[in-house]
């Protein structure tokens, strides 16, 4: 009996970090730093329309966690949600792209960049190579410290 108790703490104990993560993203599956970007300042007035030009599709909208300066600030986070309609629905949304300033990532401009896709009701963190898929793109705004969005909100 002492045996069987032993083995039932054990595997207890060991959902432990499992039951942990779990509490950490929201319903949608994200982690916890960007579950609540919404509630964060928005940076676009208006929806971004389609540019066929980028590498994210449809209408867009830019959120950041922080005071909207260049350069930005160490655990500045900038999430662009894309969504196939204009209208701002969480069913409409299809693609979150995320910049979190490190200034310890001189290949990428001191950022690192993630991006989920959204599959069914959950987002799922997609592999990509940081410097050819998404640095080389912003590579192109050195000069707003490779942020496109512009602070039309202040």
């Amino acid at each position: 009996m002492k045996k069987f108790l032993i083995l039932v703490i054990l595997f207890l104990t060991s959902l432990i970090p499992l039951l942990q993560a779990i509490s950490q993203n929201n319903k949608l599956g994200l982690p916890g730093e960007i579950k609540d970007y919404t509630k964060w300042t928005r940076v676009n007035k208006k929806v971004l329309k389609p540019n066929p030009i980028t590498g994210h599709p449809g209408y867009k909208d830019v959120y950041i966690n922080k005071q909207f300066l260049i350069p930005f600030l160490e655990g500045t986070i900038i999430v662009k949600e894309s969504r196939k309609e204009r209208r701002r629905k969480e069913k409409n949304i299809v693609e979150l792209t995320v910049m979190r300033k490190t200034n310890n990532n001189e290949d990428t401009g001191n950022w690192d960049f993630t991006m989920y896709k959204k599959e069914g009701s959950l987002f799922n963190q997609v592999a990509i190579d940081q410097k050819t898929a998404c640095f080389s793109c912003h590579q192109r705004v050195a000069d707003s410290d490779f942020v496109y969005t512009k602070p039309s909100n202040f």
